[in-house]
C-alpha cells in the first residue's frame, strides 16, 4: 500500500510539474530553462488550487478522476496554445562567469540545507502520516457549506 501511495504521489507531482512547465512557457515565452523549471511546480500548484476552487463552486465532486481529467485537459489546452504561439521552445542564455565569494558560498550552502530539511520533513509527513480515511478528501466541501 505504501509503494502505491509513493507511486501515485510521484505521478501526480510529475503531472503538476509538466502542467506548470507548459503554463510558464505560455506566460513567459522568452525565459531560460532554469527559470521555467524552478517555476514549474509553483505554477502547477496554483492551477491545482484554481481547479479545486472551481470544482468547489460548481459542486463537482473532488475525486481523483475529475481532478485528473481537469489537469489533463489543461495540459492538452496548453500544448495546443504552445504549438500555436511557439512557446515550447526555450531560450538558452549565455553563461556569465561569476566569481563566488565566501559569503555567497555560505549563503548557498545554508539555503540548500534549509531546502533539504523542508523537503525531507514534508516528504516524511506525506508518506508516514497519510489520511486515515477517504472522508478527509471527499467531505470537506460539505462541511464547509454547513458551517
Amino acid at each position: 500500500m505504501m509503494i502505491l501511495s509513493i507511486l501515485l504521489f510521484g505521478i501526480l507531482l510529475s503531472l503538476l510539474c509538466i502542467e506548470g512547465w507548459l503554463i510558464t512557457g505560455l506566460l513567459m515565452p522568452k525565459t531560460d530553462r532554469t527559470l521555467r523549471l524552478s517555476l514549474a511546480l509553483p505554477m502547477g500548484a496554483i492551477s491545482n488550487v484554481l481547479v479545486i476552487f472551481l470544482y468547489t463552486i460548481t459542486t463537482i465532486p473532488l475525486a481523483l478522476i475529475t481532478l485528473g481529467a481537469a489537469h489533463i485537459a489543461i495540459i492538452c489546452i496548453t500544448v495546443i496554445l504552445s504549438r500555436k504561439y511557439g512557446a515550447l521552445r526555450t531560450e538558452k542564455l549565455e553563461a556569465r562567469s561569476e566569481h563566488w565569494t565566501t559569503k555567497k558560498k555560505i549563503l548557498g550552502i545554508l539555503c540548500s540545507v534549509l531546502l533539504a530539511n523542508a523537503f525531507v520533513f514534508r516528504a516524511v509527513h506525506a508518506v508516514v502520516l497519510p489520511s486515515s480515511s477517504n472522508e478527509v478528501f471527499t467531505n470537506w466541501t460539505k462541511r464547509a457549506k454547513v458551517s
